[in-house]
């Protein structure tokens, strides 16, 4: 079977730090790792100097660069691989016989569904009450974004001829929308084999009452829960130390969502790298994740791997990966008082019933290997190509 030319499509900037796009880079080199050649069309392709906010609103659309690029170029690829939005256009119109596949990094109106949750629309109703002027005009502007990604995302998988989704709630809502379930894939994110590996080495006996969280600290991840949370955990249980990995803000930023005394449990780290994780949260009992928005959740993968159990609210993503460990672990988006039960409860295992439960951790985990998802989708391009009856070189 001849090896494939893939052109990786993302509406951004394609690296291998942290961030949505990772995955797709990693998803990249894994793919090279299995012989096939891979190409990138992001940001850096279309704009060599930058993506200025002047760009942004003054300049075609990005969707319409991509277009002219794909017009001279996309008759050298086999399979263009582009994120959900990046293609509103039929594969036709820029010359492509190939296949075309719709990536989910998440998809706007299955997000959109948080918005109903009352604790999320009230955080955000309060923190817009805060900004200023410059901040109010740019979320008009982002609101507009909006609207038109709408009609980018209804369009793209109009298109393409495989669409993927990274949950359930994902694939049902496009089944809702009329799409068939001949056009639909749900694969998950995958986590790099070497860092589950090195993740699963965790020894338990180095653990302590302690919390943590991986994540960016922003109102979609629940931030504004986070405070009451520890508060109610404290009420039963005594914690060490809550660690926060991630963020990208600096401490002060951060404890300004705390109590002065839950202050005083805080470590905060606003930067890292992957293969750091397991050193920084080693002594960690329970993995904290009420976010109320996600794609997927990749950092509680992250968290299983290293043997340590995560509660999260059950929204699309966690749920698809911790309802296959005990759905328990799935709680209300907004039910503060169970979310620290459910934490306290964890806390209060013994020794013999925690290592059970780390030891499932770390096999589910195992569920998520990058080079199997690359293998899935290796098999369901060659799949559909066949289909299209697609002769390669």
């Amino acid at each position: 079977m001849e090896k494939l030319k893939i052109l990786f499509v993302a509406n951004g900037y394609m690296t291998n730090v942290l961030g949505v796009l990772k995955v797709h880079y990693e998803l990249k080199e894994e793919y090279e790792r299995q012989g096939h050649t891979v190409d990138i069309l992001d940001f850096s392709t279309i704009y060599p100097n930058g993506y200025s906010a002047f760009k942004r609103i003054f300049s075609p659309l990005y969707t319409y660069e991509f277009w002219k690029y794909l017009k001279k170029y996309a008759h050298k690829y086999d399979v263009i691989d582009a994120n959900v939005e990046c293609i509103p256009y039929p594969k036709e119109s820029f010359g492509f016989k190939g296949l075309l596949l719709a990536r989910s990094h998440g998809m706007r109106p299955v997000y959109m569904l948080a918005y109903k949750i009352k604790s999320y629309s009230d955080a955000l109703v309060n923190e817009r009450s805060k900004i200023t002027l410059k901040t109010k005009l740019g979320n008009l502007y982002r609101a507009a974004q909006k609207q038109a990604g709408l009609k980018e995302f209804y369009d793209s998988v109009k298109y393409a001829d495989v669409v993927h989704c990274l949950n359930q709630a994902e694939y049902d809502f496009l089944i809702e929308h009329g799409l068939s379930k001949e056009k639909l894939v749900v694969i998950p994110n995958g986590l790099l084999n070497n860092l589950v590996e090195k993740y699963n080495l965790v020894n338990n006996s180095e653990k302590t009452n302690s919390l943590c969280f991986i994540g960016a600290w922003t109102i979609r991840k629940g931030i504004k829960d986070f405070d009451k949370i520890v508060s109610a955990v404290k009420a039963s249980s005594e914690i060490k130390q809550v660690i926060l990995l991630g963020g990208n803000y600096d401490e002060t930023y951060i404890k300004s969502d705390f109590s002065t005394e839950n202050q005083k449990l805080l470590r905060i780290y606003p930067h890292f790298k992957p293969d750091q994780i397991s050193s920084y949260i080693k002594s960690c009992k329970v993995g904290m994740f009420p976010s109320y928005l996600e794609g997927f959740g990749l950092a509680i993968i992250e968290q299983l791997a290293c043997g340590i159990p995560v509660v999260a609210y059950n929204i699309p993503g966690p749920a698809d990966i911790l309802s296959q460990l005990d759905e328990t672990l799935l709680i209300e988006p907004g039910n503060i008082t169970d979310f620290a039960n459910k934490i306290n409860q964890l806390l209060a295992l013994n020794k013999v019933e925690y290592n059970t439960l780390s030891d499932r951790c770390k096999q589910e985990a195992k569920m998520y290997l990058l080079s199997d998802v690359a293998t899935q989708f290796v098999k369901l391009y060659y799949e559909k190509l066949n289909t299209f009856q697609v002769h390669l070189n």
